[in-house]
């Protein structure tokens, strides 16, 4: 009987090591999810931000091309303004 006890002992301190593990990895894994989490807000951040450099970029670029003394950015100027003109044309249209 007393080898039974032993073997029913020894199952219950495995068991508990089996528990006392799991327990710990869940933790770890608690852990790394919201570690995951906060890198996924901080790509998402990162991208914003990348958006608004080449957004800029491309702002700078045209201004520097509308700026510039060079036939293309007569050409621009003349683009923008006859743009101007239309919408100028839609928006009397509109109110009319």
């Amino acid at each position: 009987m007393a080898n039974s006890n032993d073997l029913i002992i020894g199952l219950e301190s495995k068991i508990q090591k089996l528990v006392d593990l799991h327990r710990n990895q869940l933790a770890a894994l608690n852990k790394l999810t919201e570690n995951n989490q906060e890198l996924k807000i901080e790509i998402e951040d990162y991208k914003k931000k990348l958006a608004e450099a080449e957004s800029q970029a491309g702002v700078e670029q045209l201004a520097s091309a509308i700026s510039g003394s060079d036939r293309n950015s007569q050409d621009i100027k003349l683009k923008i303004n006859q743009m101007i003109k239309e919408i100028d044309k839609s928006i009397n249209l509109l109110e009319n």
